[in-house]
């Protein structure tokens, strides 16, 4: 008994030795990668950046500058980085790469196998260093799986390469940044239809698109500044509140679609800014539908509480409900389905209370047909809406439905609606 006890004693010793020795050996690599750092900084006679060194003496999983870093900066760390095996990250966003040190990186990764995050954001480095990273990832022993390559310059000439790359039946890849690269229309379609098992993001490489989406709702939103103020007025003079509270709410739904959407389109470069503006964008919509439908509710069937009410009350939920999947529920993978049923939805939720609407004439023919045109235009608009994911040229002409259709929605307030209450 003594001495199967003291067997286990013995063997428990050997293993916290064992644990010590690695520990220690592990930390002498990493001191080792630190010291290696250093020197060749001096060496290059470059500084030291305080970030990479902290993060290589530190046994840190993430390599992440304090600078951005030039191409001379780059030589110390790739010649230390061999000897950092606990480095899974490598941030280098805006740091300044070359042809020669883009090939001493893919030679460092190929002799590091635990780094799956590269995050090359804003480097630049256009498609010539480019080539050999591609070229790297299209290989079945590449064991990266974020790589971000947002605004690094690479242009439609390395098409084939990135094709190569989504095709790679060994890749690893979980999500591939292509976005702000100017990879043009050609490009944008043949890497949307190769059907990926992981996210590819193209975003922003239609600048012609782009300018044009920012054009037509540029246009839309002068318009409807123009036409919120003479309607906000026409209410004001009428000197009755149930005017003002049917009215202000759609002139501010209205400015702000247009608003959000031209400014969406226009910083597309802007990725923060994007996101944002994507998010109220989307959002917007759901009001405008709601605020579409509230001038008619608290205005023209004011004598009708048991129909306006109701319907002024579920209209709004439904749009604070679409604002809410629009915020916290984008990335589902039936968002996009969703979102666009909730807008058909809140669009034609009007034909419930449409026949008693039509018998009570609260709301003139002409009114009613400006609305009902203005329905079909937004509906018509939401096919290309659909179509535009795929094919970007259709979101623009979607853009063009929604001019109309909101021309038509606004003729008939201010025509029919406004008036008949002063």
């Amino acid at each position: 008994m003594m001495m199967m006890v003291m067997m286990m004693l013995l063997g428990a010793r050997i293993a916290i030795l064992s644990a010590v020795g690695d520990r220690r050996s592990s930390m002498a690599k990493v001191s080792d990668a630190a010291s290696v750092y250093v020197e060749q900084c001096h060496r290059y006679k470059v500084d030291v950046n305080a970030g990479i060194a902290a993060s290589l003496l530190m046994g840190s999983r993430a390599i992440v500058p304090d600078r951005h870093l030039q191409a001379l900066d780059l030589l110390p760390l790739l010649q230390a980085l061999p000897l950092a095996t606990q480095v899974q990250e490598l941030h280098l966003a805006h740091a300044r790469l070359g042809v020669a040190v883009a090939g001493l990186l893919v030679d460092c990764l190929r002799r590091l196998p635990s780094v799956v995050r590269l995050d090359l954001e804003g480097s630049r480095i256009g498609p010539q260093a480019a080539a050999p990273l591609l070229e790297y990832m299209a290989t079945g022993d590449c064991p990266l799986e974020h790589v971000n390559l947002r605004r690094c310059h690479l242009g439609g000439s390395l098409t084939s390469m990135i094709l190569d790359v989504l095709r790679n039946p060994a890749s690893r890849l979980k999500s591939l940044d292509l976005s702000s690269n100017q990879l043009g229309m050609a490009s944008v379609f043949a890497i949307q239809s190769v059907g990926c098992a992981f996210e590819v993001d193209t975003e922003s490489n239609l600048y012609v698109h782009e300018i044009l989406n920012s054009v037509t709702h540029g246009v839309g939103l002068l318009f409807a500044m123009i036409g919120s103020w003479f309607l906000i007025r026409r209410a004001w003079q009428t000197r009755d509140t149930r005017n003002l509270v049917g009215t202000v709410p759609y002139a501010f739904a209205l400015c702000l679609t247009y608003l959000s959407s031209t400014l969406y389109h226009s910083l597309f470069k802007l990725r923060a800014a994007k996101r944002f503006f994507k998010y109220l964008d989307h959002g917007s919509v759901f009001m405008l539908i709601a605020g579409s439908y509230t001038p008619f509710l608290v205005i023209s069937l004011r004598s009708r509480p048991e129909i306006a009410n109701p319907m002024l009350l579920g209209i709004w939920l439904l749009a604070l409900v679409g604002i809410f999947l629009t915020t916290f529920m984008r990335g589902h993978k039936h968002f996009d389905w969703l979102s666009t049923a909730l807008y058909l939805a809140m669009g034609w939720m009007c034909v419930i209370a449409g026949v008693p609407i039509v018998r009570s004439g609260l709301i003139p023919q002409p009114a009613m047909l400006l609305v009902l045109h203005g329905g079909i235009a937004y509906t018509v608009g939401v096919a290309f809406l659909v179509k535009g994911a795929t094919t970007p040229a259709m979101h623009i002409v979607w853009h063009l439905w929604v001019l109309l259709g909101s021309s038509l929605h606004y003729a008939a307030i201010v025509a029919y609606i406004v008036p008949l209450s002063s």
